[in-house]
């Protein structure tokens, strides 16, 4: 079984501070499930911040992540059982956008699922490189 010899760290969880208590052993198995986390917690980042859109010559910055764009998708569909035009969005920072035309909304919506497709899809290739590596191979894998 490969091994890799690396700095043991201690985090103190309230404080988050760390500090180096000596050489630590670690397995092949042990790094990639460390890299797993790493890439897992890069990807969780990416999903929960912000995702910047054009349409019809206007940039929103809008929530990122999956259930942000099915909201919006939601709230199109609604106010289109309403006999509604327009609807308004609400961007990242709380900000209303009023009067945002139907098909507008909607092609906000399919660009905030495409870029929460494409980071999952990047997750997902992170993941099966991750599980295929050697310890040195691990060490050049980031998000």
């Amino acid at each position: 079984m490969a091994e890799e010899r690396g700095i043991a760290l201690e985090i103190d969880v309230t404080t988050g501070e760390k500090r180096e208590v000596g050489l630590a052993t670690f397995t092949v198995e042990e790094l990639r499930q460390a890299k797993l986390f790493e890439i897992h917690a890069a990807f969780d980042n990416a999903r929960t911040g912000s995702v910047k859109v054009t349409v019809n010559g206007r940039t929103y910055l809008m929530d990122a992540g999956e259930e942000h764009a099915v909201r919006l998708k939601h709230g199109v569909e609604l106010a289109e059982m309403s006999g509604a035009q327009t609807i308004t969005v609400t961007d990242y920072d709380n900000v209303e956008h009023p009067d945002v035309p139907l098909a507008e909304a909607l092609e906000i919506a399919r660009q905030m699922g495409v870029d929460y497709a494409l980071k999952r899809e990047r997750k997902n290739q992170l993941r099966t490189e991750i599980l295929a590596a050697s310890a040195e191979q691990l060490a050049t894998i980031a998000w």
